[in-house]
């Protein structure tokens, strides 16, 4: 059943009515009038109804199982607190506690057992308790849940999917696949939960899409397996087109009503998978390159925070930036939190390779920031799905999601409950901007921006139409600067850097975001601030730009900087590093000691030079070539030092060549009949004679073989020619000897 909507019921029409105690506490929120997800889903769910909701985000999905959950609890006859009678099931650990608080502002009021003797309008409320179950690093342990429900029991649990496998069964799926420990899991086998399921009421599976994404499809097989079939279950999503979805349907729930809820208006109708909120305001920016995208980020934060009087709008109080990895959120969370243009922002980093601790912390650091002043939240798609986060002004995506979908999970994160919100976009002025055309097929229009200068408010024209931006140098020369106080941050930076490229050459519009129309260098050195760039393939076309070189073999950007004297604020890392910086100093030391003892071993020796005369570039190749051989310790580097000693030669004839004198080859076929028999290399300069030694053992081989036949052609006995009857039998006797003798 899809049902189109652009009005709402109040609350207090519902039928039956809601426990009073409920009311008040909804009332207490602030909300009279049920949002569309809210007034077609709660009535269905009271009405033991199967129910499978698709909405676009900030609809109020959470209080329409919430609700539900509580006035089914409240109607059943009295159990003993093991007895589990709801299950919420969240993707995330963020989700999963956000519902256990709005879940907790009911319990909070409910009254007591007194207050509703003198009640009786409303049923007797049983037991009613929530428990939190979520895994992860920082969190509490299995075995501290296990113990807090053996004490004081709980009939609602909200959990992510592994940990509450766990609790209910002792092992988790994931993990089971990881290990070989056969005797952990004989004892996992003999665990026995303390959780009665047989009186389970409701499962409800929150963002059903992305538990899916996150690959816990077999950890929600073994759970729906072993739970009751007398239940009803509401899967909740943003989006229901996915095999894996439609399986979980046919496996999970029985005869499902479908809600499909969109709210359309005259101005706006988006695609029912991939709607996104009606009073949004989408728009992009076209930066016109891309060591550029950081400095327009500040100036438009800066804009966005403090407008200009003249434009009559307030300032935005909180804002979310999205990057492509949690590695550049972290990165330009070091860079952007001491830069003097944001010093009147509190700047906030949240990813998931973060602890559970640090991630609850900054979460509502940034959910209870002061209004007075702006807030900003760095953060991956970790944020884009199901978190509720209040009165967010404005979504910023420093880089476009691989996946589309994202991309409105991402703006969907303001313009929540009816509230106005922008969401803008950062594009390079290249192919880039076709993302724009691509985003029009899924039925979402972005207008343009123009590219902030910061000597005004808006310069009027298009990023693809200016070509100079000094402040934005000067900007990126502040960034490298912040970046040479500490070596960790340059870590960091090329931890960074590499991850960003992996993303862009990932990205699922390929044929928009391509990785060769990205001026790498520019990127490295300016738009992430690098000293030296990381070894990667993806770099490989651009070592010949780079002039300066380092010690250990890093190619640096174009100015003079002393390496080894780069060092960390840590203390221990600094002591580290001078540590194994000695360490390979002395290693080169002693490979270069070694080359020398070899070359003058082996009778290889520096051609003689005419005073006055320069080095040619033949010479510097040969010399360079010299450095790279290898202390021979090891088959592979005698095979390295091989190939480096054939090209020497080969340079040496053609010095000779240019020079105009005879080539002496003793030297050098003495040094080949010295060369490991099993050298396959190819060569041109020994291409030659290895063709010649192969015709030469051809015609050796051949000249044997005449031989060999002629031997035994002679053995053979003479015959009378004259008597046929010799010549036929006898000779034929003799000839068959002959070969029964060769086999």
């Amino acid at each position: 059943m899809a049902i189109e909507s652009s009005q709402t019921n109040r609350f207090d029409e519902l039928n039956p009515p809601l426990t009073s105690w409920v009311s008040d506490t909804i009332k207490s929120f602030g909300f009279q009038q049920m949002t569309p997800v809210q007034a077609h889903t709660i009535p269905l769910f009271l009405q033991n109804k199967d129910v499978v909701v698709q909405a676009v985000t900030g609809s109020g999905k959470t209080l329409a199982f919430v609700i539900p959950i509580i006035e089914r609890l409240i109607q059943l006859e009295p159990r003993p607190h093991s007895h589990v009678a709801a299950i919420i099931i969240s993707p995330t650990r963020e989700l999963a506690t956000q519902t256990f608080q709005v879940l907790n502002q009911f319990l909070e009021n409910r009254p007591s057992t007194s207050d509703q003797a003198s009640c009786s309008s409303d049923p007797v409320t049983p037991f009613l308790k929530a428990m939190l179950l979520i895994g992860g690093t920082g969190a509490r342990s299995i075995k501290q849940d296990l113990s807090e429900f053996q004490e004081y029991g709980a009939n609602i649990l909200v959990a992510t999917p592994g940990r509450l496998e766990e609790f209910l069964f002792g092992y988790s799926s994931l993990n089971k696949r990881k290990t070989n420990d056969l005797s952990e899991f004989k004892q996992r086998s003999q665990f026995k939960t303390l959780a009665n399921l047989k009186s389970l009421e409701v499962l409800v599976l929150d963002e059903a899409d992305r538990l899916l994404d996150l690959g816990f499809a077999p950890v929600l097989s073994n759970i729906l397996g072993k739970l009751p079939k007398q239940r009803r279950t509401g899967l909740f999503s943003a989006t229901l087109l996915n095999d894996g979805l439609t399986e979980l349907i046919r496996a999970g729930l029985r005869n499902p009503v479908k809600v499909l809820v969109k709210v359309q208006t005259a101005h706006q109708n988006l695609r029912e998978n991939e709607a996104g909120p009606t009073a949004l305001t989408n728009q992009y920016i076209a930066v016109p390159k891309v060591a550029w995208k950081m400095p327009q980020l500040v100036r438009l934060l800066n804009h966005l925070a403090f407008p200009d009087p003249e434009e009559n709008t307030p300032g935005a109080r909180k804002l979310i930036i999205y990057f492509a990895t949690c590695a550049c959120v972290e990165y330009f969370y070091k860079i952007l939190s001491v830069l003097d243009e944001l010093k009147s922002f509190s700047v906030h980093s949240l990813h998931g390779q973060q602890s559970p601790t640090r991630r609850s912390m900054t979460f509502t650091a940034f959910k209870n920031s002061n209004p007075l002043s702006p807030a900003v939240l760095l953060c991956t798609d970790l944020v884009a799905r199901g978190l509720d986060l209040p009165d967010v002004d404005v979504v910023i995506q420093f880089d476009p999601p691989k996946d589309v979908r994202n991309f409105f999970h991402r703006i969907g994160r303001t313009a929540r409950a009816g509230k106005s919100g922008r969401a803008i976009v950062l594009l390079q002025s290249n192919r880039e901007l076709d993302y724009v055309d691509y985003l029009k097929l899924k039925n979402l229009h972005l207008k343009p921006l123009p590219y902030i200068r910061s000597c005004s408010r808006s310069n009027g024209a298009q990023g693809s139409e200016i070509a100079t931006d000094s402040a934005a140098e000067e900007f990126i020369r502040k960034v490298k600067n912040i970046v040479k106080t500490d070596r960790a941050l340059h870590d960091r930076g090329v931890k960074a850097f590499v991850s960003y490229v992996q993303f862009y050459s990932k990205h699922e519009a390929s044929y928009i975001f391509k990785l060769d129309q990205i001026d790498l260098l520019s990127l490295a050195f300016h738009g992430f601030g690098l000293i030296k760039l990381p070894k990667m393939p993806e770099l490989k076309k651009f070592r010949t730009q780079i002039d300066l070189v380092t010690p250990d073999g890093f190619e640096v950007g174009q100015e003079e900087f002393d390496w080894p004297k780069y060092s960390y604020l840590d203390p221990l890392k600094e002591t580290q590093r001078q540590e194994k910086y000695k360490q390979t100093t002395e290693a080169q030391r002693m490979i270069k000691e070694s080359n020398e003892a070899n070359n003058k071993s082996s009778g290889l020796t520096k051609p003689s030079r005419k005073s006055g005369q320069t080095s040619t570039p033949i010479d510097k190749k040969i010399q360079a070539l010299e450095q790279k051989k290898l202390p021979e310790k090891a088959a592979w580097s005698k095979k390295i030092n091989a190939k480096i000693s054939k090209e020497q030669k080969r340079l040496k004839r053609l010095r000779e060549q240019e020079a105009g004198g005879p080539v002496d080859n003793n030297q050098d076929n003495q040094e080949d009949n010295k060369k490991d028999e099993g050298d396959d290399d190819d060569d041109d300069d020994g291409e030659t004679d290895w063709k010649e030694l192969v015709m030469e053992k051809k015609t050796l081989k051949k000249l044997k073989l005449d031989l060999d036949h002629q031997k035994s052609i002679d053995r053979l006995p003479i015959t009378d020619r004259s008597n046929p009857a010799q010549s036929s039998s006898g000779f034929d006797k003799n000839l068959g000897e002959f070969f029964l003798g060769l086999a």
